[in-house]
């Protein structure tokens, strides 16, 4: 950073006068960065190839937002798991909700269980 810079005069109207503020503004910045890296991990941000601004803003409005509902939906049933093993168990749910009407029987769920917990595999 240059002397004299915008943004060093900021950095240095901030740093060493109030600790607190110096934590608080630290927890956000943080706070911010994972969830952006939540968002393009779990919920597609960065994944729209629309020419338009609005679109775009649309597509990463609608990223964020459904970080926000898997969270609340975590917390409000609460569940103790990351974000991505509740995209998981919901990716799961969703494709067995597909498969089950159609074969139009009750499934078992002793073999769902083996399947999930992965000795299915061995």
């Amino acid at each position: 950073c240059r002397e004299g810079s915008g943004s060093h005069q900021l950095l240095q109207l901030y740093s060493g006068k109030d600790r607190f503020l110096d934590q608080q503004i630290h927890r956000l910045r943080f706070q911010i960065e994972f969830e952006i890296r939540d968002a393009k991990q779990f919920t597609g941000l960065g994944h729209s190839q629309s020419r338009s601004f609005r679109a775009y803003e649309f597509a990463g409005n609608l990223s964020f937002t459904a970080l926000n509902i898997a969270r609340l939906v975590m917390k409000d049933s609460r569940l103790v798991m990351s974000i991505c093993q509740f995209k998981r168990v919901m990716v799961t749910v969703g494709e067995l909700l597909k498969i089950i009407p159609k074969f139009g029987k009750r499934p078992n769920l002793r073999i769902i269980g083996l399947i999930d917990s992965g000795i299915w595999l061995v």
